[in-house]
């Protein structure tokens, strides 16, 4: 009974951990190729860790690449 109990806790925390790091990886976004000069108007707005929306990916990755890495991306969307 105990080995079962202590089976079905391992894996719980297994697959929990597992979800947070899949959401991880998803939300690393990949800047290599940046800074640009120009980049396209489109809207899909990514929120940086520093609580500024920025309209794009490439409006993001220039403002990471002036950070030098410290921004990162909070999630998707606009910030709060």
């Amino acid at each position: 009974m105990k080995t079962t109990g202590f089976l079905l806790l391992s894996l719980t925390l297994f697959f929990l951990y597992s979800d947070s790091v899949i959401e991880a990886k998803r939300t690393q976004i990949d800047c290599r190729g940046y800074p640009r000069d120009i980049c396209t108007l489109e809207l899909k707005p990514h929120c940086g860790s520093d609580g500024r929306t920025y309209d794009n990916k490439c409006l993001f990755c220039n403002a990471v690449v002036r950070s030098r890495g410290t921004l990162k991306l909070s999630h998707y969307g606009m910030c709060s």
